[in-house]
């Protein structure tokens, strides 16, 4: 159900989240001129939040492009630079692009010209770049992998130097310019999107992904239980629930 606003409502300086509480069960809620939209917490779905969300695989998850999932900046801590830092996730997508994996700065900062680390499919290949503080690292994949089928993907970092590598046979190199070697981020890690891709990306990335992300690990983590172990989640379905 959508709220409206007549006669003298519509003058209350407040909009309908704040006046009607459409969203249930710990959801944040935006208004959008006259009306609203939900962003449910995970185990919930709908328009208002109201109805549950099973989940039969923990360690996978489906996207829909206007959530994401929150874990730790611990799992990365980015705290040398002769460490070898290691991401693997698989997915399933038929979208051409969509940001998968983030890791910056905090949520209120700009992320303008500031370290990041992220993954993100771009026209249909994985991307993978990081910033150090002196021009960014840009590896792009061989292949196109938004076909619907399950890809298996690992990132891994050292210093300036990154790869990525795709069903175990695809792999691309590239390293950042500069001669610096540490990556200094301290905000979380999100997955799938971002509260604020403007703010948070410097305009770098524009939307979340859409798809399946399953069986990720980052750092030491081995596979994550992605339901029970993320900090907050925003419009997390599951894969099995198309």
């Amino acid at each position: 159900m959508k709220y409206f606003f007549i006669g003298k409502l519509c003058e209350h300086r407040n909009g309908v989240c704040e006046i009607m509480k459409p969203c249930k069960n710990g959801a944040h809620c935006q208004n959008i001129d006259t009306t609203f939209k939900c962003f449910c917490s995970i185990g919930f779905k709908g328009e208002n939040c109201i109805e549950r969300e099973e989940f039969t695989d923990p360690e996978s998850v489906r996207m829909t492009g206007d959530g994401f999932l929150t874990f730790s900046g611990d799992y990365l801590p980015h705290s040398s630079s002769l460490a070898d830092e290691v991401i693997k996730f698989s997915i399933s997508t038929l979208e051409d692009d969509g940001l998968i994996f983030f890791h910056g700065q905090t949520d209120s900062v700009s992320g303008q010209g500031k370290d990041f680390l992220a993954a993100a499919l771009n026209e249909g290949k994985l991307e993978f770049s990081f910033e150090l503080g002196r021009g960014s690292a840009k590896i792009k994949s061989t292949v196109k992998i938004n076909d619907g089928q399950r890809h298996d993907i690992v990132i891994k970092r050292k210093g300036k130097e990154g790869s990525l590598e795709i069903d175990g046979r695809h792999k691309s190199y590239g390293e950042s310019t500069g001669v610096l070697q540490m990556l200094n981020a301290v905000g979380d890690i999100y997955i799938g999107g971002l509260p604020n891709y403007s703010l948070m990306t410097g305009d770098r990335y524009k939307s979340g992904f859409v798809g399946c992300i399953s069986d990720l690990e980052i750092g030491n983590s081995g596979v994550l239980n992605i339901v029970t172990g993320a900090k907050s989640a925003r419009n997390v379905r599951a894969c099995e629930d198309e």
